[in-house]
């Protein structure tokens, strides 16, 4: 499956089940899951990958912010950030490898507007 058909079920998986606004999906090839971010409803949903490259739906978790614009998985696949564009903040999730469920690490840092993080090298 290509990133272009994973876009498009993710949009219309969503758009069927809430009307919802599915950004920024990011494959976590590694752990065979998926994430993307709902500015509508605040959360960051996962799909789970099967050897087929089927997606089934996991579950979401919210951001504790307003409209995250992006997200972003650092390189060793362990932590997700939420950039929480009108809440003005950064949430930090610890990734289960063996689920895909995102928990609140307890880590909620203000930065003005947040849009994107990169990971240098």
């Amino acid at each position: 499956m290509v990133q272009a058909d994973i876009c498009k079920y993710i949009i219309l998986s969503d758009t069927d089940r809430k009307k919802g606004d599915l950004q920024y999906p990011h494959p976590n090839v590694v752990h065979r899951f998926l994430y993307a971010a709902n500015r509508l409803h605040d959360t960051i949903a996962w799909f789970s990958i099967d050897d087929d490259g089927r997606l089934a739906f996991a579950a979401e978790e919210w951001t504790r912010g307003d409209y995250p614009r992006s997200f972003s998985i650092d390189p060793a696949g362990n932590y997700l950030y939420s950039c929480n564009q009108r809440a003005d903040g950064i949430t930090t999730y610890r990734i289960n490898r063996k689920t895909g469920a995102l928990s609140f690490a307890g880590q909620y840092t203000a930065v003005g507007t947040p849009a994107i993080m990169v990971f240098l090298a």
